[in-house]
């Protein structure tokens, strides 16, 4: 028999631990001409002092979101995004679903290459990796599930033509939401 990973799913390379030779993701647009993007990568921390890098290629003015998600581990993940001189713009390790990872609504300021930096704050396993691109599209803001009472709600932005009035948000059902 074969096992093969699902279309669109970018399995880590053995040596991604140095941003030199991160794993490039594969951001798909889907639906076709909705300005939203979405790359999907699966990976192991292993040992606990393991890194992972992960690359994208990100436009000015693209808002990102990235997840980490540990649904069949104990790895309590850290992310990073990380520009191509590898400095860190922005981190978490805990404001998504559990003890999960996520950075929400970054705005990149300049064209170019991207990094993801996964690591663990403690114990080793496997996880998924979701980075979320918006050319045009609104993101949901929801770390530490903030948006989860109409107190919290995020605005929808609307356009009007004529008397029809439109909207829309991209957004992502986490862990228990």
């Amino acid at each position: 028999f074969t096992v093969a990973d699902l279309p669109g799913v970018t399995v880590e390379t053995a040596s991604n631990d140095v941003r030199d030779y991160a794993t490039p993701l594969d951001l798909r647009e889907n639906p076709s001409g909705s300005g939203y993007y979405r790359a999907f990568g699966r990976g192991a921390i292993d040992p606990t002092r393991d890194v992972d890098y992960w690359s994208f290629e990100a436009l000015a003015g693209d808002v990102i979101t990235v997840a980490v998600d540990t649904p069949a581990s104990s790895l309590d993940p850290r992310v990073e995004l990380r520009n191509a001189a590898d400095g860190s713009l922005a981190g978490d390790n805990d404001a998504g679903p559990g003890a999960d990872a996520q950075i929400v609504r970054y705005t990149i300021e300049t064209s170019g290459t991207y990094f993801v930096r996964v690591n663990g704050q403690s114990n080793s396993g496997a996880y998924q990796l979701r980075v979320d691109v918006a050319r045009g599209a609104t993101l949901e803001s929801d770390s530490y599930y903030a948006n989860d009472s109409i107190a919290g709600a995020n605005p929808l932005p609307r356009t009007s033509v004529g008397q029809t009035v439109t909207g829309s948000i991209v957004g992502t059902i986490m862990g228990t939401d």
